[in-house]
Formats: C-alpha cells, structure tokens, sequence
C-alpha cells in the first residue's frame, strides 16, 4: 500500500506541475528580452515604439508652436501699445524736445563739426595762404599818395630779408604749423 501511495501522490503531483496556473490572467505583464523574440514580432513591437515615440515629439512640438504663438503674439501686443504711446509722445511738446536731445546725442557731434570745423579750416587754409604769400613773394600794395592819386608799389617779399638759415627754416616751418593747427581743428571740432 505504500506503494500505491506513493505512486498515486506522485501522480497527482505530476498533474499539478503541468497544469496551467488559475492565477495568470490575460492582462498580466511578463518581461521578455527583445532578442528572445521571433523576428516579426520583434519588429512589430519596434515599429510600435517608434510610432509612439514619434506620436510624443508631435505632441510636445505642437505645445511648442502653441507657446511660441503666444509669445508673437504678446509681443506683438506690447509693441502695439509702445508705438502708440510713442506716437502720442512725439506729438507733445516734451516728446518734440526729447527727440532732439537723441538726435543731438546721436550726430551732433558730427553737425557742430560740419557748422565750425569747415569755416575753420577754410580760414587757416585762407591764412596760410596770405601768410605763403606775405612771406615768400613780392606783392603790389595800392595806396593813395597825398596828391590823391592811386598808386602801386611792388613789396619785396619778407623772406629776401633773412638769412638763406631762415629762409629755409620758414619754408618749413609754415607748412608744418599749417598741418598742427589743422590737426588740432580736425582732431577737437570735426572728430
């Protein structure tokens, strides 16, 4: 009789190791690796992820575009009603004051040298010239003699009175001072 039991618990046993399992359901997770399963069905599941995956860029880009909108928007918005003040201010006695200090800011610089810096130079240039022609060449002067005649007199010219040192010194001289106070009118008005 042992036997018997033996052999009818070891049957009942075998039984119970192959039946299937009451407690597995349908919607039970079972992990697996990728690589254990069949080919198409790994590349179902592949393909699946990457519809998903692709179906979750769209949907984070899309709240992108939503937010950039809104941004243009508001910005737009804003800079609607900056114009508009702006417009308004302009218009007022204050704004008209306002916006020739920034034009003053921006090239007035520029302006004051054109309006001094030109006449300046025009008149060193003039006085350089005079004094060219003063120190190197003979000039006629006109004058009125005591009978009331017009008369003209031929000057000679100041350099023939200098030594040929000194001649030579305000040849060179005139010309350099010339370019050192153009310099200093171009340096300090015009730039």
């Amino acid at each position: 009789m042992a036997i018997l039991l033996f052999v009818g618990s070891s049957t009942v046993l075998a039984r119970q190791t192959q039946s299937v399992p009451t407690n597995i359901t349908d919607n039970q997770l079972v992990s697996v690796r990728l690589g254990d399963l069949p080919a198409d069905i790994r590349a179902q599941i592949i393909a699946k992820s990457q519809l998903e995956d692709t179906k979750q860029k769209i949907e984070q880009y899309g709240q992108w575009v939503g937010i950039g909108k809104e941004v243009g928007v508001a910005i737009n918005d804003g800079l609607e009603a900056v114009t508009e003040k702006a417009e308004k201010f302009a218009n007022t006695t204050p704004g008209k004051v306002t916006i020739f200090v920034i034009i003053w800011k921006v090239i007035g610089r520029e302006l004051a040298g054109l309006f001094v810096g030109v006449p300046l130079i025009g008149l060193t240039t003039w006085i350089f010239f005079y004094a060219w022609r003063t120190l190197f060449r003979g000039r006629i002067v006109r004058t009125v003699n005591a009978e009331g005649k017009r008369v003209e007199q031929f000057v000679e010219a100041t350099v023939k009175s200098f030594s040929e040192g000194e001649r030579i010194g305000a040849a060179l001289a005139l010309p350099v001072l010339y370019f050192i106070v153009i310099g200093i009118f171009t340096g300090t008005v015009i730039f």
